[in-house]
């Protein structure tokens, strides 16, 4: 009895300690940099920002960083497809709208579609000031979707 208790112990402890360290298609992920220079690894000159998207939310941590390249790692956390703009403006991130969409005049890039459950990689040589990142997706900007970043 105890052998057999054991033995579903250690197959319980196999297949969460599997399902933990189950790995992903990397067909959504992606790399795309502003510049020639394409690279996901990060130097002590990278300032890295994780990026989650759901249903209608776009949350940056952290929400300020230094100038230059910046590396932002955007995960889909949602059950829509979702996408993610960086657009340097002196504007709120909630007042971009124009018609049914947000403008994105100053856009400096994007992390474009991401299905549920994919991420993306992107990195942009950033200047000092305010930046809007936001889903442009139709109906996701005006219900929502956008925060304002600063770099300094």
């Amino acid at each position: 009895m105890k052998r057999l208790l054991l033995s579903a112990v250690v197959i319980l402890l196999a297949t969460f300690g599997w399902v933990g360290c189950g790995g992903s298609s990397n067909s959504d992920q992606a790399t795309t940099a502003s510049t020639p220079s394409t690279t996901t690894s990060q130097t002590s000159s990278d300032s890295g920002v994780t990026i989650s998207l759901a249903e209608f939310t776009l949350v940056p941590k952290p929400t300020a960083v230094a100038n230059g390249k910046v590396t932002f790692n955007v995960k889909n956390n949602g059950r829509l497809t979702h996408e993610m703009v960086v657009i340097r403006t002196k504007k709120p991130a909630a007042d971009l709208l124009q018609g049914s969409r947000a403008s994105e005049s100053g856009s400096v890039g994007e992390a474009g579609e991401i299905k549920p459950g994919r991420q993306k990689t992107v990195s942009f040589k950033l200047k000092p000031g305010h930046y809007a990142l936001i889903c442009n997706l139709p109906g996701h900007y005006k219900a929502g979707q956008h925060a304002d970043f600063n770099v300094r």
